[in-house]
């Protein structure tokens, strides 16, 4: 196919050919050739004039892929849409209502362990953000923290600061968001092998609109790399996925130095990430400070019920606003942590039934709850207080569930 067109077009007449079809058509229908002529052809000018002009929107120059108002115009679009974090990530109307006001001051642990030195080396803590920043500047970060610690909440509120910092540069680098959860296994010989660039084109639309060779060209192409990438949930993905698909992908990033931020829980997959920032606990003066402002005339019984379960389970952000929204629909606070999970999956539910119209029988909510009540009972049995059994195998799970007795064919 490609002899012939070379046959087709050549013209002695130009030095670069294209007597009978000009070559910028060929370069428009056959984008494999504008890649290789990008690639071993860029420092021509003969040849990049040649490039044809965007067709889509946000490309006005033969030689960017996005120009940069295009780029300031979706940072513009994230700044409005992560600014009020609080209705992204939203668990009741009680809860978002007040965290417009209100958030948590966290820090992170740095972490670091490479094959020269092994072992864990630890530093003071940092404030959360700043942390992230300081070392995503020249390396990967991974965030680890347990369930409830605010893992994507921060890297929501990451991508709007980098979103108003990047607003100010005269060539912008371009944050994404990806969640991973979304992930899909590519099909062999498919064009993104690691599936990754899929989300991250998913990600970047309507705003940005880019097939997956332009956000290949935005990644690893010298001249233009400019994507800062933001990876949601790496726990979220299986860890032989991880290990084929994924590390390959990273080792690129590596290579091009493609600043990756990724969240992971402890018992997460690394992705081979050297860098690694603890999320810590809340302190006693922040979750103090958060009863004060938020619960005031409570103080004294939340702390009486978080020393009584005596968890970090109880020092998570999670935790508290559970406790708030429970307070804000109750009377008197419960007894344990136990009872206030109850009444917050009852508010929860209620919440996700009214909101997303979701039609269901008041029998299987009945069954549903006896099955989390038990799995919960189950899970926080852990006599250790730095492991309160968060996270549970599917396996594990079903085990559990099993010795329920049946009260249903289903």
């Amino acid at each position: 196919k490609v002899c012939g067109i070379v046959k087709f077009t050549r013209d002695r007449s130009s030095d670069l050919g294209g007597g009978a079809v000009p070559t910028r058509v060929v370069l428009e229908q056959f984008p494999q050739l504008r890649e290789l002529q990008r690639e071993f052809h860029g420092g021509d000018r003969r040849w990049s004039d040649l490039l044809p002009t965007a067709t889509h929107q946000g490309k006005t120059s033969d030689t960017e892929t996005v120009n940069t108002e295009t780029v300031k115009s979706y940072l513009r679009s994230l700044c409005q849409y992560y600014e009020q974090w609080w209705n992204r990530y939203r668990l009741t109307e009680t809860i978002s209502a007040r965290q417009a006001t209100f958030t948590f001051e966290q820090t992170v642990q740095i972490e670091e362990a490479s094959e020269e030195t092994p072992g864990k080396k630890e530093s003071d803590p940092w404030e959360l953000l700043q942390g992230i920043i300081h070392y995503a500047k020249s390396e990967h970060v991974l965030l680890v923290g347990s369930p409830g610690t605010g893992k994507s909440t921060t890297l929501l509120r990451l991508c709007v600061v980098l979103a108003e910092q990047e607003l100010k540069s005269t060539r912008p680098r371009i944050p994404v968001l990806v969640k991973l959860k979304g992930y899909q296994e590519p099909l062999p010989g498919a064009e993104d092998s690691s599936g990754m660039l899929t989300l991250i084109k998913e990600a970047l639309e309507p705003e940005l609109s880019l097939t997956i060779s332009e956000i290949k060209t935005l990644l690893f192409n010298e001249e233009e790399k400019r994507l800062f990438l933001l990876l949601d949930g790496l726990n979220e993905i299986p860890a032989d996925i991880v290990h084929s698909k994924l590390t390959d992908f990273r080792a690129k990033c590596d290579r091009a130095k493609i600043p990756l931020v990724c969240t992971t829980r402890s018992s997460g997959d690394s992705l081979g990430i050297q860098r690694r920032l603890n999320l810590q606990t809340l302190s006693n003066p922040e979750i103090k400070r958060f009863l004060r402002e938020c619960m005031p005339g409570q103080e004294e019984q939340v702390l009486k019920l978080l020393n009584k379960d005596n968890r970090e389970l109880g020092k998570t952000p999670f935790v508290l606003w559970m406790l708030y929204d429970v307070s804000k629909n109750s009377e008197p606070l419960p007894e344990s942590l136990g009872e206030a999970f109850q009444g917050f999956i009852r508010s929860y539910t209620n919440y996700k039934i009214h909101q997303e119209g979701i039609s269901v029988s008041p029998e299987d909510l009945e069954y549903w709850n006896l099955l989390l009540k038990y799995l919960a009972s189950e899970m926080l049995r852990s006599p250790d207080p730095h492991n309160p059994g968060l996270t549970i195998s599917e396996t594990t799970a079903r085990g559990i569930l099993l010795q329920i007795p049946k009260h249903r064919s289903d």
